[in-house]
């Protein structure tokens, strides 16, 4: 079962290594990395879609 989350790819145990504080050493948070790497891609998107509906209406 997949836990919410667990930023990490299905099957992967991530309790192994834990800080101080609880949080798994092994993943990836999902703010700011995969908020801010799809960033450029709604960027692109919005760009094309406010020219198209702009300029070709």
């Amino acid at each position: 079962m997949h836990e919410v989350g667990a930023g990490n790819p299905e099957g992967v145990d991530i309790e192994e290594y834990i800080d101080d504080d609880g949080v798994p050493l092994d993943s990836v948070p999902f703010f700011p990395y995969k908020v801010l790497s799809a960033m450029p891609a709604i960027g692109f998107f919005g760009a094309g879609f406010l020219c198209d509906n702009v300029f070709l209406p």
